[in-house]
């Protein structure tokens, strides 16, 4: 009897233990203890190769220094135009910030921005965890040029206003290049202008430009400059709104604009001034949220990877962290743009072919 009391009673005692132990609150781990030794994964929703994988990859050591991680390993899940990508980043991510994710602006917000109907799963762009967003200057980037080919009749872009008919090119058609080209063929005047938008990749339209396939496109220097330096492309004028650095000769789409035509440099501008935007999944940790913004507002600081961007030819200007990123992500989607809106996008599908 006794022995039987000792032991119910010590049964009863672990059983207190036990659920003591389950209903404890688990200790709150700091952002710090969080990314410690962890490995990290970058989504891309890029095929490697192009000037979005490049960034991803220049970043990826300093980001390893700044979080204290074993390792950011970059992903590209390419295909889809990116979309199936950011469907799964917003809705299948885990949401404890292992996983961010980099990509052009309009990957996220444009299809929703312009109700362009993709297969996308994202109810409001916004929710997406904003950890910093910069520009490549769009319009006023010292790094971009409009190339042709090699054998065209042309030398300035000043030559190519009032043409009857003319061809560009861009992959995809609602991507960042494409909204680019719509300015081109506004300010140029031009009678017959075509946007071929089924190009692979943006590595193709300059293949295309150099074939003749396409009267012209225009690029950075990052991703297209060694075929203009071996003479594969014809630089033919600077950005829209500045001319380009190395070659400070050529004039700029807005210097040779017909008149009353500018604002589409000034719209495009101020949808893509900020190109590219470092985010997570929704909801993440706002500890872990701020670690992250942090991390990389130091990095954006660093000389050597300001270094590394300048040598590299990477143009990495309007840098904004934080709070006053996710703001202007958000002021895009003003109800009173919507027309605006409706306009850039007519005019986009007018013109692709």
């Amino acid at each position: 009897m006794k022995k039987w009391l000792i032991a119910v009673v010590g049964l009863i005692s672990i059983v207190v233990m036990v659920a003591g132990c389950a209903g404890a609150p688990e200790k709150a781990i700091t952002p710090e203890e969080f990314y410690r030794g962890k490995i990290v994964t970058m989504v891309l929703p890029h095929a490697p190769g192009g000037g979005n994988d490049l960034w991803a990859r220049i970043a990826s050591p300093f980001l390893v220094k700044e979080l204290g991680a074993k390792a950011v390993v970059v992903e590209n899940m390419s295909g889809g135009g990116g979309y199936p990508a950011v469907n799964w980043i917003y809705s299948s991510a885990p949401r404890d910030g292992s996983y961010i994710a980099f990509t052009v602006t309009d990957k996220i917000a444009f299809s929703q921005l312009f109700d362009l109907g993709y297969p996308i799963k994202v109810k409001d762009y916004t929710e997406f965890s904003i950890i910093a967003i910069w520009g490549e200057g769009a319009a006023y980037s010292p790094y971009t040029l409009a190339v042709t080919s090699p054998d065209s009749p042309w030398n300035s872009i000043r030559e190519l206003v009032g043409l009857k008919n003319l061809t560009t090119g861009c992959a995809g058609p609602y991507g960042s290049a494409a909204w680019g080209r719509v300015a081109y063929g506004k300010c140029l005047g031009i009678e017959n202008y075509a946007i071929i938008a089924g190009y692979a990749g943006t590595a193709d339209t300059f293949t295309a430009c150099y074939r003749g396939e396409v009267d012209f496109i225009s690029g950075s220097l990052s991703t297209m400059g060694a075929m203009v330096r071996q003479g594969m492309l014809k630089p033919i004028g600077g950005n829209m709104g500045v001319r380009n650095v190395e070659y400070p000769d050529l004039l700029t789409l807005k210097e040779v604009a017909v008149p009353g035509t500018e604002r589409w440099i000034d719209l495009y501008d101020k949808y893509l001034k900020y190109l590219r935007t470092f985010f997570a999944p929704p909801q993440i940790p706002k500890d872990r949220l701020d670690f992250l913004r942090e991390a990389m507002t130091r990095i954006a600081a660093d000389p050597d990877y300001l270094k590394t961007m300048e040598r590299l030819q990477i143009d990495f200007s309007d840098f904004c962290p934080g709070k006053e990123a996710e703001a202007i992500v958000k002021a895009m989607a003003d109800p009173s743009t919507k027309s605006e809106r409706d306009e850039y996008k007519a005019a986009l599908m007018a013109y692709e072919k």
